[in-house]
């Protein structure tokens, strides 16, 4: 069943005279979005290759509330990727149209939730 997701980015700057807002929403059909929202993925240590799936346009990554656990997420297995997954740090959203696998490198055993859009 196709679904429609919008992910909304909202930049507010104010101070010293200034009074900024911007917000952008962009809507992306994805016929093959997981069921329920948000899909479980245990993580080992080490690498974890994850298989995007068909349609995708963006993936959000969600660490447990009260994680630790430092992770870094890359587009190819030799990457450096980025670090995230400290909570209360918001949780990294980035393109993946046209990647057939993300790769998430976790120091300890933990599930996170992964949210296709």
């Amino acid at each position: 069943m196709a679904k429609t997701s919008c992910i909304t980015e909202n930049v507010t700057i104010q101070g010293d005279g200034v009074s900024f807002n911007w917000s952008l929403c962009g809507p992306f059909v994805n016929p093959n979005a997981p069921e329920g929202g948000t899909v479980s993925q245990v993580l080992a240590p080490g690498s974890n290759a994850i298989a995007v799936p068909a349609g995708a346009v963006w993936l959000a990554v969600i660490s447990p509330v009260a994680s630790t656990n430092a992770k870094s997420l890359r587009g190819a297995a030799g990457d450096t990727g980025f670090a995230f997954g400290v909570s209360p740090a918001p949780p990294p959203v980035v393109p993946v149209g046209g990647v057939a696998t993300v790769y998430i490198t976790s120091t300890v055993a933990e599930t996170i939730a992964l949210l296709w859009g």
